[in-house]
């Protein structure tokens, strides 16, 4: 099975689109991460707050509702951050630098927004229909239209959570594509070796001995011998010594 590395290895990493395969399998991952990861702020704390209120205790009834709803807040900008990041890696191989909850967040309110605004004049038809058919089909319609509706409300937070997931990872990753990521590595050239110091000193010495003219034959044939002195190896010239 190919693993998400070695897909990202032939994709360049853009956005999903809102209604695709994709982004409901990222807002799904995503989603129930983070309401697990959030739970213990808001399962126990908030109803039971809502309880101690009913019950005529609204002091501490609130106060337990606010530390509920603060530890949520807490743990959905720690945990959307973390999975976002897992996410990234997972899916691109690369996790994000600085936190995305943000920009998750105000994406997914605005769809949200959006999603009400549309869904509005349905779920007024059905309970429209639900109250003034109670008991009959038309009734049962409403309550089908209702039923649909909250489906619907919830396919369309997780799309929403997948859709914006993909384009902040995206736009954090700017571009990257993965397949130019790994850099080649060149072979760097093996130096030249270095010529020591006594085959530096012979080729000085080499090239301050040899090359004289000849006075006799004018040919630079001429060699220095330790012994005789300067000769000629052509005509056999030899230096005079005083």
């Amino acid at each position: 099975m190919t693993s998400p590395r070695t897909r990202a290895d032939n994709r360049r990493i853009e956005p999903f689109g809102f209604f695709t395969l994709e982004a409901l399998k990222a807002g799904w991952y995503l989603a129930w991460r983070v309401t697990l990861g959030t739970a213990v702020g808001w399962v126990v704390p908030i109803p039971l707050g809502i309880y101690l209120v009913w019950q005529g205790m609204p002091v501490p009834g609130a106060a337990l509702i606010l530390l509920g709803v603060a530890a949520t807040v807490a743990l959905w900008v720690v945990f959307t951050n973390r999975f976002a990041s897992r996410w990234a890696e997972r899916h691109w191989g690369r996790p994000l630098a600085r936190g995305v909850w943000w920009a998750i967040t105000w994406r997914v309110f605005v769809v949200g927004l959006v999603a009400g605004v549309v869904a509005a004049p349905i779920g007024m038809l059905g309970s429209s229909l639900q109250s003034a058919y109670e008991g009959s089909v038309r009734g049962g319609l409403g309550t089908l239209l209702q039923l649909l509706l909250s489906v619907l409300n919830v396919v369309v937070s997780v799309l929403a959570y997948g859709w914006a997931l993909s384009r902040v990872v995206a736009s954090r990753l700017g571009g990257f594509e993965p397949s130019a990521a790994s850099p080649v590595s060149v072979p760097r050239a093996a130096p030249a070796p270095a010529m020591s110091a006594v085959a530096v000193g012979a080729a000085a010495s080499s090239a301050a001995v040899t090359g004289r003219p000849c006075p006799k034959c004018g040919l630079a044939e001429t060699e220095r011998g330790q012994v005789i002195g300067w000769y000629c190896r052509v005509c056999g010239w030899r230096e005079s010594r005083r």
